[in-house]
């Protein structure tokens, strides 16, 4: 009878043992399961983040003139001006008064300016670059004052965006 009680605590005692390095392993696995998934999780936001994706004309019009607007406070208040060109398509310079001049906006002067550019062009609502031209350079002594007009078209006849705005440095 002893001998049978030794093999039954011999027996318990083993299960035990082997449910607990059971619950180890088991532990582990789950561990690194959620490790892998959190370094996945972690890779696809920094993917996520470094290209947006635009769903409307107004979105990345509105995007773009953010954009124009943080370079020109990062430059003393200067557009990226492109080339100048009337009405006819002939060179000329942009002033308060002359009402048929407009400068392009140069998208490739920066960085950031080219990223968001590329962004509105890849997007799959857009398909196009966007365009933006300085349309008025006032001052008023102190001032500089530029009229500034960014559009976003669509690819897929949904029309598009524009936005005017002034900006004073």
């Amino acid at each position: 009878m002893r001998s049978l009680t030794n093999w039954n605590l011999l027996r318990n005692a083993s299960s035990k043992g082997f449910s607990l390095v059971g619950a180890l392993i088991l532990v582990a696995i789950i561990s690194l399961t959620m490790a892998v998934m959190g370094t996945i999780f972690l890779k696809t936001l920094r993917v996520q983040h470094g290209i947006k994706i635009y769903k409307t004309t107004k979105e990345a019009a509105e995007s773009a003139a953010y954009g124009l607007v943080d370079y020109m406070e990062t430059n003393s208040g200067q557009p990226p001006i492109g080339s100048c060109t009337d009405a006819s398509g002939n060179s000329c310079t942009l002033d308060c008064s002359n009402s048929t001049c407009r400068c392009t906006i140069d998208w490739n002067k920066s960085t950031d300016l080219k990223n968001i550019a590329d962004a509105i062009k890849n997007s799959p609502a857009i398909g196009e670059y966007p365009v933006g031209y300085v349309l008025k350079n006032c001052t008023d002594g102190t001032t500089q004052i530029y009229t500034i007009l960014i559009s976003v078209n669509s690819t897929q006849g949904a029309g598009g965006t524009r936005i005017m705005f002034i900006y004073a440095y």
